[in-house]
């Protein structure tokens, strides 16, 4: 019974953390890491549903299944924008930075 409210805690706290996430998530190997999050909270809210469906914990079953939602909810925002669902169009990856200005030569003087 106690390992059910473990799944169920952690899943709802790194919801919760999806929502205050500090980093910028706009491209790359970050915006990974956030999806990367996201489907651990979903994951781990799977857990705590299974586990409190098995010991018959209403509570637990219903926190879980708000975290299943909402992470799922979180990463639909991320994702969806990405595989041309939604009207703004974004990138997986990063824009490669401009190449760097050669330096200006003086004219020697005379």
């Amino acid at each position: 019974m106690l390992l059910t409210w473990l799944w169920t805690v952690v899943a709802t706290i790194l919801a919760v953390a999806l929502v205050v996430w500090p980093y910028d998530k706009a491209c790359g190997i970050r915006l990974i890491f956030f999806l990367g999050a996201a489907v651990l909270a979903i994951m781990l809210g799977v857990l705590g549903a299974f586990n409190s469906w098995t010991h018959r914990q209403g509570v637990a079953m219903l926190v879980s299944l708000v975290v299943i939602g909402w992470a799922g909810i979180i990463a639909a925002r991320e994702i969806l924008p990405r595989t041309g669902y939604a009207k703004q169009s974004l990138e997986w990856t990063c824009p490669s930075a401009p190449p760097a200005a050669a330096p200006a030569t003086q004219a020697p003087a005379q």
